[in-house]
């Protein structure tokens, strides 16, 4: 008869092998799908972009801000065990924000010492479906003091309350415009024409002759709906067409399209945006509630007007931040 303890001893030293659990199966897909998934984006980002309908619903879905923090949490869930991942993380923030500079571009010549310049203030906020002017609003007028006052996601005010803001800011002249879009000008304002687009999209073209000036301003205020799953590409093309063109053209709005979106590499050969382009580099993120995610509020011009300074700000419990831009063009 064999010895019961040689038995339990042979025993003791075959290894036993743990059947994986529900949990176990969960984390090593994880660790398989996050990285190709990040990698995925990271790619689309460097070269599709947006250009067709595989890669857009990630690139809207995932600016870099979302990849960056995907992969420290990825990194921290394996207890940062994979330390030889390191240097590639590093080496994707760097190729990050050198693409980032290459896209948004040097800012604008400034002009001749003593040359005579006008200088306009431009405003643009997405109020998100408000019924009357916020007092943030007022105040950062009473700031600011803009020449042009650009609101989308505004319903028609009433005869009231546009009589109240008259009182409140003397010489800034309102024009309520089809699409819940407001428009309100220091000078004389003619709508041109409204153009009715494609996934909710609006955009209302105006002329504006500034109080003091003799040549018209052409101003295109648009509004284009959210939609993240298919390139917003022919869209942008299509604005373009309809206002890009004449000297003194702005183009304010948003645009639910990213600014490092291919849609606007045309722009960015041709006009000037009010925030990338200005001298003193302010943040063009606008989405959501102040957090640096996505820049989908802009303010592009014509070549011919300069931007000189941006700013965007939040005022909670508004979504969208507010977009200001001072540019000059010369006399």
């Amino acid at each position: 008869m064999k010895n019961p303890q040689s038995i339990s001893a042979r025993l003791s030293h075959q290894p036993v092998t743990i059947p994986p659990t529900r949990r176990h199966r969960i984390a090593r897909l994880f660790t398989i799908l996050v990285p190709m998934l990040l990698i995925s984006a990271t790619i689309i980002r460097f070269t599709a972009r947006d250009d067709n309908d595989a890669s857009a619903p990630i690139f809207y879905a995932m600016p870099w801000p979302v990849i960056a923090v995907g992969w420290l949490v990825w990194l921290a869930a394996l207890g940062f065990r994979k330390r030889w991942l390191a240097p590639g993380i590093v080496g994707f923030l760097l190729a990050a924000g050198a693409f980032f500079l290459e896209v948004k571009g040097a800012p604008p010549p400034a002009p001749a010492v003593g040359a005579p310049v006008k200088t306009v203030k431009l405003l643009f906020w997405n109020l998100g479906h408000e019924t009357d002017f916020p007092e943030a609003l007022h105040k950062l007028i009473e700031e600011k003091r803009p020449d042009l006052l650009a609101l989308v996601e505004f319903p028609k005010p009433s005869v009231a309350t546009l009589e109240a803001f008259a009182r409140r800011h003397p010489g800034l002249r309102t024009q309520t415009l089809p699409g819940d879009t407001l428009i309100a000008a220091r000078g004389e304002l003619t709508v041109e024409k409204v153009v009715s687009m494609p996934r909710r999209t609006r955009l209302n073209v105006c002329t504006v002759t500034f109080d003091g000036e003799k040549l018209p301003w052409t101003v295109a205020v648009a509004d284009l709906g959210p939609w993240p799953l298919s390139p917003r590409t022919s869209l942008i093309r299509e604005i373009s067409d309809h206002v890009f063109g004449a000297p003194r053209t702005v183009v304010l709005g948003d645009f639910n399209t990213p600014f490092e979106s291919v849609a606007f590499d045309p722009w960015r050969n041709h006009a000037w945006h009010g925030l990338a382009n200005a001298p003193n580099a302010p943040r063009l993120e606008t989405w959501p509630y102040g957090v640096p995610l996505l820049s989908i509020d802009h303010i592009w011009m014509s070549r011919d007007v300069l931007p000189r300074h941006g700013e965007t700000g939040v005022s909670l419990p508004r979504d969208h931040s507010w977009v200001f831009c001072t540019v000059s063009i010369p006399e």
